[in-house]
């Protein structure tokens, strides 16, 4: 049945003249949802050798006080940082007092969907990891995040147009479950580089073959600041973004089972969705009646990044160059 409606919803928003100079500003929207941060609450700084390596809510710095051979609280709470003996410690040291640390906090509830995944905390990309740790520990501690998402697009034989590939999220994915998403994404592992991370993406959860997924393309990186869908978590996350052209035959398929299917959209049809789609608030109505399905908010920015990219988007629709810009935030490095 979903994938009999999504279709219909394809097939109906295809039809349509899709109306750039409405639809940027409706982008531009998106993309300030995702960036809003005034849900979040006060956050403290995370202090590691000396760097600010995070930022905690009141709810988590609180959780932590619980953990007092880990992680030092200043006496006015106005800061945390690891315990003195782990500042001077060994990496493998520090990285298992904290991983003592995130076992407890997953069994009070702290820590929840528990992913059993590594994610270096970092000051930047680029800036060895201060610690290793729990993929849901990373965002309490307000870490930076690090993913890829691989754009899958065929051109169509008969009309010449671009067509993205698009996946339906598992209905019982722990995250924003049911949305569209990029044809695959998935976090950076602690040691992974972006490449082998988006080839293995490919690979696992759309079936794309590895001669064929080693054909993608890095395009860049798109970066946001904002919280979570729990307010407690921030967010200051980005995405190294891959274009993998695929034969227009070619049908990717879920493999890992975090993908329920995936449509081949064409670009009316994903402009309306990133605009209109109904899982996030939205007061207009789309230009052909109906309402799409939406993107999971943060791969909105991978998505009108292509679109801008592959030259979709006009140059003088309003508000162009301010959508460019809001793409990439600055303090995600």
């Amino acid at each position: 049945m979903t994938i009999l409606l999504s279709a219909l919803v394809v097939a109906l928003y295809s039809l349509t003249t899709t109306s750039w100079h409405e639809l940027v500003p409706a982008f531009r929207r998106r993309v300030a949802k995702v960036n809003d941060v005034s849900r979040a609450p006060p956050l403290v700084p995370l202090t590691i050798d000396g760097v600010q390596a995070g930022e905690v809510s009141p709810v988590v710095l609180e959780a932590l006080r619980g953990y007092p051979e880990v992680f030092q609280i200043a006496p006015d709470g106005t800061s945390v940082s690891l315990a003195l003996r782990l500042e001077t410690a060994s990496f493998e040291e520090r990285n298992a007092a904290v991983a003592k640390a995130a076992a407890g906090l997953r069994e009070s509830g702290v820590i929840q969907k528990w992913r059993d995944e590594i994610l270096a905390l970092t000051t930047g990309f680029d800036a060895p990891p201060v610690l290793l740790t729990e993929r849901r520990f990373v965002p309490l501690l307000g870490g930076r995040g690090y993913g890829v998402a691989i754009n899958g697009w065929s051109v169509s034989p008969e009309t010449g147009q671009e067509h993205l590939w698009v996946a339906t999220r598992a209905s019982d994915k722990a995250t924003w479950p049911g949305m569209l998403d990029s044809m695959a994404a998935g976090a950076l592992a602690a040691g992974q580089s972006p490449v082998e991370a988006a080839q293995a993406e490919a690979a696992e959860e759309a079936g794309v073959p590895a001669q064929l997924a080693a054909s993608a393309r890095a395009a860049g990186a798109v970066s946001y600041r904002g919280v979570d869908e729990d307010p407690v978590l921030p967010k200051n996350d980005t995405f190294f973004v891959f274009d993998l052209e695929l034969p227009w035959d070619f049908q990717p398929r879920p493999v890992d089972g975090e993908v329920e299917c995936f449509e081949r959209m064409s670009v009316d049809a994903v402009a309306q969705c990133i605009a209109y789609g109904e899982a996030l608030e939205w007061t207009g109505k789309p230009s052909g009646g109906g309402t799409p399905s939406a993107f999971k908010p943060n791969i909105n920015l991978v998505v009108i990044d292509w679109l801008l990219r592959r030259g979709h988007v006009p140059p003088d629709a309003p508000g162009y160059l301010d959508l460019v810009t809001s793409l990439r935030h600055e303090h995600c490095r």
